[in-house]
């Protein structure tokens, strides 16, 4: 349900109460939903690449977090932190093993080939940790850290692979 925003929106962005607060969150396509979530330095628009290939199947909602564009934050409070974002008393920068293992979702562990090696390594470790995880994290060519910018076809083909997987294995 949406609601008013405490804050101009920008045209074709809506607002959803999360935990008391106003959540701006861009939305289109139909069918499935597919919600996509922005790193510590991003916001809804990072996934703009992704966008049009993902509503050609999903109904595709793209977040920004609490104090992110387009709230006019100015820093204070203390209503800013990892765990507030993961709404989980336990989530912290080093996640372990045993709080990893509790996920009950299909993962897809992707890399971007010129990403610094510890992020291919702590995929792995992370895969490890996962029920039923197998193989070694896709690597998307040409690409770095954000590799959804980087090589946006090699991602979006990634990603939709994955759920297409997914999909057919999952059928009823």
């Amino acid at each position: 349900m949406a609601v008013i925003s405490a804050w101009p929106l920008p045209e074709g962005i809506k607002s959803v109460e999360v935990n008391g607060y106003p959540m701006a969150y861009q939305e289109s396509g139909s069918g499935t939903p597919l919600v996509l979530v922005h790193g510590s330095m991003n916001d809804y628009r990072c996934w703009n690449l992704q966008i049009p290939a993902f509503t050609a199947h999903y109904r595709v909602l793209a977040v920004s977090l609490r104090h992110y564009f387009p709230e006019p934050w100015d820093g204070q409070g203390d209503d800013f932190s990892i765990p507030q974002h993961a709404d989980r008393p336990e989530a912290r920068p080093s996640v372990s093993c045993e709080t990893i293992g509790k996920f009950r979702f299909p993962n897809l562990m992707l890399t971007g080939e010129t990403s610094p090696d510890r992020f291919g390594q702590m995929l792995r470790a992370m895969r490890d940790c996962l029920p039923g995880s197998v193989g070694e994290p896709t690597i998307i060519p040409n690409a770095a850290h954000g590799m959804n910018r980087d090589n946006p076809k090699a991602f979006n083909a990634a990603v939709l692979a994955h759920l297409q997987h997914y999909a057919l294995t999952h059928m009823y």
